[in-house]
């Protein structure tokens, strides 16, 4: 999508803004974006939830599918996927994620849960 702007993306001088998505979030989309058929490349929740971002952002329905299906495979805790879920609108997460939240001792909860 071009800018407008003379020399946009040229150079690291001349960057390109993208509205709502940092630096970090874009390079976890790109590396993603080209290295998709790597099967060594591990991915964690950041690089994850960067892609899912992005891709709901852009309406890239098979990268939302793939990053939520990623996402499943990993250790999130209960109130992590109910922020997500929130964030990024994956309702069948809704009843476990609650459901695990409910019955989790409050010594299970984490700063970072209620954060």
């Amino acid at each position: 999508m071009p800018s407008g702007v003379e020399g946009d993306g040229e150079d690291s001088n001349h960057a390109i803004f993208l509205e709502g998505i940092s630096r970090e979030e874009f390079t976890h989309f790109v590396a993603w974006v080209y290295h998709i058929g790597s099967a060594a490349q591990q991915h964690t929740i950041p690089s994850l939830t960067a892609i899912l971002k992005i891709s709901q952002m852009w309406m890239i329905k098979n990268s939302i599918e793939w990053a939520i299906s990623n996402l499943e495979k990993l250790d999130l805790s209960p109130a992590h996927k109910l922020e997500l879920t929130c964030r990024y609108s994956i309702p069948e997460w809704i009843p476990h994620a609650t459901w695990a939240l409910v019955i989790s001792p409050l010594a299970v909860i984490s700063e970072d849960d209620v954060s």
